[in-house]
């Protein structure tokens, strides 16, 4: 028992030399955008938690790109309205900035995402895409070459891991879907494939019954649970469940519900707050 007590000790002792990631991993978040804005020729995040550079030197989000609208950047101008911060928070969640410096002195600026050293995909979905249309993104995110030729060249360096907070009953896993999950967990980062983390959704019912993506074997689908690690009560459950994360999470993007602008960018103590209220599975995923 003593020696399992040791290893015990050393395992933890071993693990306080931790680091936040590394900027050689990129995270996708294929949802409603990061807005960003141009500053000397260059794309950067407006919000200051993801306007970040990273232990060596790179950009905190690499690729900026609206399939919907088939262009770089993310804009505030298609008529998702409120929603439109649903992108922000993911991507705070997945890899939001730690200890960065907030505009009021004497103040901390925001939260730390779960991998703060790691590098974004800002990418701004397609809501009224189909099948052909998501797996051509999720083709281009993994740096693989779409069908669609209309597409831009793929990154040069494809996302390690594409993280999806949204379903949608009516796509089903139709042949083409199925060929590009297969494709891009078998052929994405150089043969090692990439990692596809989707929402279980938040409908207290089986995934099976709500989204064929989630219960497709080469997804990894996250359910949601509470403080006390049981199942969040809204939470989608069944067979093809891989992970459980939390739900009530504070998220790094601000609002204002008094205004029609909620990117602007906040502090703990200002009149623009961070979200406390962003959860469900859409938290989980990220």
């Amino acid at each position: 028992e003593l020696s399992k007590v040791r290893s015990l000790q050393e395992l933890i002792s071993g693990r306080r030399d931790r680091t936040f990631g590394s900027p050689k991993i990129i995270i996708a978040i294929l949802d409603r955008g990061v807005e960003s804005k141009e500053v000397n020729g260059q794309l950067v995040p407006v919000h200051p938690d993801l306007n970040v550079n990273l232990t060596d030197g790179s950009s905190k989000v690499c690729e900026f790109y609206d399939f919907k609208n088939m262009r770089s950047g993310n804009t505030p101008d298609d008529g998702w309205g409120t929603l439109e911060d649903h992108g922000v928070s993911c991507a705070g969640l997945a890899a939001a900035a730690a200890n960065n410096p907030s505009p009021v002195t004497s103040e901390a600026e925001g939260i730390v995402g779960a991998s703060p050293n790691c590098r974004l995909m800002a990418l701004k979905r397609d809501p009224d895409g189909g099948d052909h249309e998501y797996a051509d993104a999720f083709m281009w995110a993994s740096g693989l070459k779409p069908a669609n030729t209309a597409f831009p060249a793929p990154p040069s360096q494809g996302a390690d891991v594409i993280s999806i907070s949204f379903w949608r009953s009516d796509l089903a896993i139709s042949g083409v879907m199925s060929d590009c999950l297969d494709a891009i967990t078998r052929d994405g980062r150089n043969g090692k494939g990439v990692l596809v983390v989707i929402a279980a959704g938040n409908g207290a019912t089986d995934i099976n019954r709500k989204t064929a993506w989630a219960a497709y074997e080469k997804t990894i689908v996250v359910a949601g649970s509470t403080e006390s690690d049981e199942r969040d009560p809204l939470s989608n459950f069944g067979k093809g469940i891989d992970l459980c994360a939390p739900t009530g999470l504070v998220t790094c993007c601000n609002i204002d519900s008094n205004t029609n602008n909620h990117f602007l960018a906040g502090h703990t103590g200002g009149s623009h707050d961070y979200d406390p209220s962003f959860g469900g599975t859409s938290a989980a995923a990220p």
